[in-house]
């Protein structure tokens, strides 16, 4: 259900800069899409608590998207919407194998600037956001326990946090460009959220590398 409201989310952003389009100077908007490895980077989520690394989340993955207004040929503001999913490995409970899920919301505002003008250029980009954290248990009862007994033990909140990369992107044409980047995210949960998991700082950090594609439009 989360992935539903995340793509439809992304599509009524992606459909209001594209309505926008009409009447405005070319190639001033661009819609963009990225996806790739996350991960842990803060001491607990990369190796989990003294004792206890056997709960540590490992690399995960992450899809999404942003719209983006290109203020300057430079310089661009960009709304980006992304999930970044982290598990920990399964380990057995009593009568019962668990494993540890993660899975952070980003919506964040960022600058983006290109640092050269040709088809090539480096870039730099930062900004703030809010992060909707899912965390908690996913307890698994095998065989001859029917798979309708498996739940899980989850808690929900918002919290802001802070983004700030850099990357390489080259056009192929006017309309259409690839990229690749490497992002640093600072997540600020509070101390209520991380009691669902093990292995999670206060704030947790982590990185993501991704490549994607840019529609100029």
């Amino acid at each position: 259900m989360k992935k539903i409201l995340f793509a439809a989310l992304f599509i009524s952003v992606a459909s209001l800069g594209w309505s926008q389009t009409a009447g405005s100077d070319a190639k001033k908007w661009e819609l963009q899409l990225q996806g790739g490895l996350s991960l842990p980077v803060s001491p607990y989520f990369a190796n989990g608590y003294s004792g206890e690394s056997a709960y540590k989340f490992n690399t995960g993955f992450n899809f999404g998207g942003a719209v983006g207004y290109k203020i300057s040929p430079q310089l661009s503001v960009l709304a980006n919407i992304q999930l970044n999913e982290f598990r920990s490995k399964t380990f057995p409970g009593a009568g019962y194998n668990e494993y540890y899920f993660w899975d952070m919301t980003n919506i964040s505002l960022l600058l983006k600037y290109r640092i050269l003008t040709g088809p090539f250029t480096p870039f730099v980009f930062a900004g703030p956001g809010i992060v909707l954290n899912m965390m908690g248990h996913e307890y698994l009862y095998p065989a001859p326990t029917p798979s309708y007994e498996n739940y899980s033990d989850e808690s929900d909140s918002i919290n802001p946090m802070l983004q700030a990369g850099l990357g390489a992107e080259y056009a192929l044409s006017d309309d259409f460009s690839v990229f690749a980047q490497a992002t640093y995210t600072v997540d600020f949960i509070d101390g209520y959220g991380i009691d669902y998991v093990e292995g999670a700082d206060v704030p947790t950090r982590y990185d993501t590398v991704q490549a994607g594609a840019i529609l100029n439009l």
